[in-house]
This record gives C-alpha cells, sequence and structure tokens, in this order.
C-alpha cells in the first residue's frame, strides 16, 4: 500500500471532481465534427478544520483505470490493486474554507498518457500551504478520462503522429493543453463570482500559478507565454520541445522554476535542453534552474510511491522514495510560497537542505 508523505502545512484538505464541456471548443482528436473538448477537472482546497467528510480515494474509477495504467507503466496489475489503501489527506465535498480567504490559485497539467491524480502527495502539499489547486484529465492525451455517465475516453496515439487535419503535431498538443488550462480559468472566475456558490469569493484569480510535468511542463511554458493571467511557472523534467517559436525566442515574463532531472532520457535530449536553457535564460526574473542529480522521469510524480520495486523496474532513480518525493513537493511548494504568498527566499533556503539539488538563478 503507498504511503503519502505528510504534509508540512496547516491547512485541512478538501476536493471536489467536476465535468466541463467547453462549447466554443470543437474536439479535434475524435471523428465526430459536433464533439466539444470534455475534461476532467478536480479542484483541492484548504477545508474548515473541524470538516467532516468521507476520505477521497487515490484513483476513484480503479477498476477501470487499474489495468491501463498498469499496462502503461509496464507493471503486473496486481501491482495496482491495493492504491486505494492508501490514506490521503483530503475529504470529499466539504466545504472551502471561509477563513483567510481568497487562496492563491494553481493549475496542474499532467504529462503524455498520465492522469491529473498523477501528482497528488504534491497538489496535497501545495493545499496544506493555503493554495487551491485545479488538476486536469487532457482527454485523449491523458492514460484516459471516465465520464461520470461511464464514457471512456482512452488515450488517442494519434496526438503526436501528425496524422490529421489540423495536424495532431507536438505543438497543437501542447496548445489544446493550454487552452484547457485558460479554460479552467474561465470557469474558476465565474463560480468565484457567483452568489451562493462553494467557491465565491474563495479564490485570488490574480495569483495564478501553474505547473506541469513532462508534456504537462510543455503546455504550462505554453500557457505562461501566451497568458498574462499566469503570475509564477513550475516546470517539472518538462519536454519543451514543443513549445511554439515565438514564445521560446521572446522568453517567459513570469517567475519560472524548471525543476529536473540532471539528464533527460528521451531521444530529443539535445533540443529539449537547449530550448530549456533558452527558457530559462531569457525568463522573467527571478527564475531558476534546480537540477536533481539522480534523479529519473518519473521522480517528480507520484509513481516513486506505488511500489518500492519502482527502481528496479526503471521507474525511479536509487534515492529512497519518499525522500525523492518529498523533495520535489519541497521545492515547488517553496517557490510557489515565494512568488504567490510573499514568503522570502524560501526557494533558495529549500535547495540547501538537499545535497542532490543544484540550484542556479538568474538574478533578482
Amino acid at each position: 500500500v503507498p504511503t503519502l508523505p505528510e504534509v508540512t502545512g496547516p491547512y485541512a484538505i478538501g476536493t471536489q471532481t467536476f465535468h466541463l464541456v467547453d462549447a466554443s471548443r470543437e474536439e479535434i482528436y475524435t471523428d465526430d465534427p459536433d464533439d466539444k473538448r470534455e475534461i476532467m477537472m478536480q479542484i483541492w482546497y484548504p477545508a474548515a478544520p473541524d470538516a467532516a467528510g468521507e476520505a477521497s480515494r487515490y484513483l476513484e474509477d480503479l477498476p477501470i483505470m487499474g489495468p491501463v495504467l498498469a499496462e502503461r507503466l509496464n507493471l503486473p496489475p496486481f501491482l495496482l490493486d491495493h492504491v486505494n489503501l492508501t490514506n490521503l489527506h483530503a475529504l470529499k465535498d466539504v466545504d472551502v474554507l471561509a477563513a483567510e480567504s481568497p487562496f492563491p490559485v494553481l493549475i496542474f497539467s499532467h504529462g503524455l498518457q498520465g492522469m491529473r491524480q498523477q501528482n497528488t502527495a504534491m497538489v496535497e502539499e501545495l493545499v496544506s500551504h493555503g493554495f487551491v489547486v485545479a488538476t486536469i484529465d487532457h482527454t485523449y492525451g491523458n492514460v484516459m478520462t471516465v465520464f461520470p455517465d461511464g464514457r471512456v475516453a482512452l488515450y488517442n496515439p494519434d496526438v503526436l503522429s501528425g496524422a490529421g487535419d489540423p495536424p495532431h503535431t507536438s505543438n497543437t498538443l501542447v496548445g489544446v493543453w493550454a487552452d484547457d488550462i485558460g479554460y479552467v480559468l474561465d470557469q474558476l472566475a465565474v463560480w468565484n463570482e457567483e452568489g451562493g456558490g462553494g467557491f465565491n469569493g474563495r479564490l485570488d484569480l490574480s495569483k495564478v500559478g501553474v505547473f506541469g510535468h513532462s508534456t504537462g511542463g510543455g503546455a504550462t511554458v505554453e500557457f505562461c507565454g501566451r497568458d498574462e493571467r499566469c503570475q509564477a511557472g513550475v516546470g517539472l523534467d518538462a519536454w519543451v520541445v514543443p513549445v511554439s517559436d515565438g514564445i521560446v525566442m521572446a522568453g517567459l515574463p513570469q517567475p519560472f522554476l524548471f525543476l529536473r532531472a540532471a539528464k533527460w532520457e528521451f531521444e530529443d535530449r539535445r533540443e529539449n535542453d537547449a530550448i530549456a536553457d533558452k527558457l530559462f535564460a531569457e525568463a522573467g526574473k527571478p527564475s531558476y534552474m534546480a537540477t536533481v542529480s539522480g534523479a529519473t522521469h518519473y521522480d517528480f510524480t507520484d509513481i516513486p510511491l506505488l511500489s518500492p520495486l519502482t527502481p528496479q523496474l526503471g521507474l525511479s532513480g536509487a534515492m529512497d522514495n519518499t525522500y525523492t518525493v518529498e523533495m520535489m513537493n519541497s521545492m515547488v511548494s517553496a517557490f510557489f510560497r515565494q512568488e504567490l504568498q510573499d514568503a522570502g527566499d524560501e526557494l533558495v533556503l529549500g535547495a540547501m537542505v538537499y545535497p542532490e539539488m543544484e540550484l542556479v538563478g538568474n538574478g533578482r
């Protein structure tokens, strides 16, 4: 049974899940011209310390998702049978804490064939420090989406095939995901102004951060490069090759943290590293490049927590799995607290704790 690290912040945690349909966008990853873009989105938020409710489960649709996710990770299916015995800190459908609100808002974008739950430990850590976090399932680019009516949308390999009209290139993909991020922020703005709603007045949408892993890291850069609502961003071992050339050339206007492994594990290593270095050099100040020696691509997610065998299975580095996840969570939390909660130089102080981490800043 996986064990998530204890959260370090003072806030209790609530969560709710929503089915959203963007009627303004056609779904380009299906053959039906009438399909509109549908996503599942989960919100995690500070809750009252005495809130009473049902504990959230790691995968609400485990019987459906478990075998598909295991195949995606090349794991025997039984390794995920007990994932819902994991003790989460979040309670389902409890009220958002009224006191001390509004809270800064963060949006999370998963990796290719990932899922909105893949960084649950990091999300809970952020919420415990006073952030509202929305996690998105990017339909057809994630491992699968299960809709409330029972429909299942599986990963569509054409998202990177170059086929279709318009061509389903990687740049198109991160553009679609960036539009998902923008649409979620639009919906949150409606709920924040909606009298009588559970999120009314609880969200500080003048303080928005975006973070993502791998392809979601590329989508984060794409969104932050074209939407001024992004006030700070984090790329977790980000795949930045798909980012639009204009954004790479212009640089990112907001503070950004590139948190990455010392070695990009895929064939386009040279190109990805060169683009990441340019983005860092041109990013708004203060921005940081944090390189973790010994980390692998999935160490920036919850995957190391799924089994003590992940190093042998090639799904994590050789470091202690809990230590690795706590390191990533600590750095992301420190950066967003520094940039969106005026917490001081939390990132530099945090990096000093971890000898595996080399942190370089571009100056304040």
